[in-house]
């Protein structure tokens, strides 16, 4: 196989820890992998100003180069300043999805992009949502918002009954259309145009830095990286990783993700990298 140059991770599950951090061990080998040569980068449903205040914060943004957000539709380089939207949701399909799911009481509905979440009301998890990815809260009965296109909509749920009618609506009514839903969590459907995803994400960033997808990896733990699995060279789940994210991995981490289980995976398997000698 080919020596494996750059590196992709999802964040939530599994970069970082189960309070949301990046943990002292994963700092210090990642910095080690980078100073010899090895290429970082996220793919994250996250906006990518919310990544780099994550990586900023947690004091590992050196050792990082790319990131893939919004699942896909964002993408950017972060030593050139690169940054390019590649495809959002038309606004046709915005307002397919939103009048799908406006009439469910029980779940919170959102748009987003790099800056703003717009939704029906404010409850305790809009609020979670938007301190962690540091979005500016609007309510909104969301006409204003049908007549643009949008990077990222969300359907959030609080119960598994409330799962099992979004998927169901999603599976009999939008399956087959322009926007590709995927479960990104165990309390949300994420949404975003079917020709983009965290894979073609990245095949757009090694494209530009000319790096074969042959010598890449992906660590991911759910749904919305299986288009990842499908891209990179070598695709590794996470030990806490969902049945899905597990079955399409060529390969599963010895430790879960709060054990720094993606650090620990490539520095016991350093001879897999195409480390250079500082």
């Amino acid at each position: 196989m080919e020596k494996i140059k750059a590196v992709f991770f999802d964040m939530d599950g599994t970069l970082l820890d189960d309070k949301s951090r990046i943990t002292q061990i994963t700092r210090e080998g990642l910095e080690y992998l980078s100073d010899r040569g090895i290429l970082f980068g996220i793919a994250s449903g996250r906006p990518i100003e919310e990544i780099k205040r994550k990586l900023l914060g947690a004091g590992v943004y050196e050792s990082f180069s790319l990131a893939v957000g919004m699942n896909g539709s964002h993408i950017q380089n972060f030593r050139t300043g690169y940054f390019e939207e590649i495809l959002p949701i038309p606004a046709e399909g915005i307002n397919r999805l939103l009048d799908l799911y406006y009439d469910m009481e029980g779940i919170d509905l959102t748009v987003s992009d790099e800056t703003t979440l717009y939704c029906k009301k404010t409850t305790p998890m809009i609020t979670e949502i938007s301190n962690e990815d540091y979005l500016h809260i609007v309510e909104t009965d969301f006409h204003e918002v049908y007549n643009r296109p949008w990077p990222k909509a969300a359907v959030w749920w609080h119960n598994p009954e409330e799962k099992k009618e979004v998927l169901r609506r999603y599976h009999e009514e939008m399956n087959y259309s322009e926007i590709n839903g995927v479960v990104a969590s165990q309390f949300s459907l994420e949404f975003t145009h079917r020709a983009v995803d965290k894979g073609v994400g990245i095949q757009y960033l090694m494209g530009a830095i000319h790096v074969p997808l042959a010598k890449t990896m992906g660590f991911g733990d759910s749904e919305n990286d299986l288009r990842m699995f499908e891209t990179v060279g070598y695709p590794v789940a996470m030990k806490n990783a969902s049945k899905a994210a597990l079955a399409a991995a060529r390969t599963v981490t010895d430790y879960y993700n709060y054990e720094n289980g993606v650090i620990r995976y490539l520095l016991d398997h350093k001879e897999m990298l195409d480390l250079t000698e500082k």
